[in-house]
């Protein structure tokens, strides 16, 4: 039941981004805001992982999303459509791309 409801709201989500691709500019930065101010370390961790979450494909970003909930490689097979072999390739690129981006200094 539990990878059904992340494969629904993983269907809902691509829907909502391929729809708000297709609103023009304007409407989206309009849309944009800020995150919220949180004091120390977490609110910079939180901006972190926003901008890193932004700069992948919607694949990606899932997948990453699904590990940091928990699930293991199965479940986000079942979940994104993807073989569990594909999902462990990519969640390491994942890694290995945050890795070089934020702890390693690379661009």
């Amino acid at each position: 039941m539990g990878t059904w409801v992340y494969r629904v709201a993983l269907n809902t989500a691509l829907s909502h981004g391929r729809k708000r691709s297709r609103q023009p500019v304007e409407a989206m930065k309009e849309e944009a805001a800020d995150p919220p101010a949180t004091s120390g370390d977490w609110g910079r961790e939180d901006a972190i992982l926003a901008e890193f979450l932004a700069s992948l494909g919607a694949i990606d970003r899932s997948l990453l999303i699904l590990y940091l909930d928990g699930l293991g490689y199965e479940e986000m097979s079942e979940v994104t459509g993807l073989a569990a072999g594909a999902v462990g390739v990519r969640l390491h690129r994942i890694k290995r791309a945050y890795r070089r981006r934020y702890l390693e200094g690379e661009p």
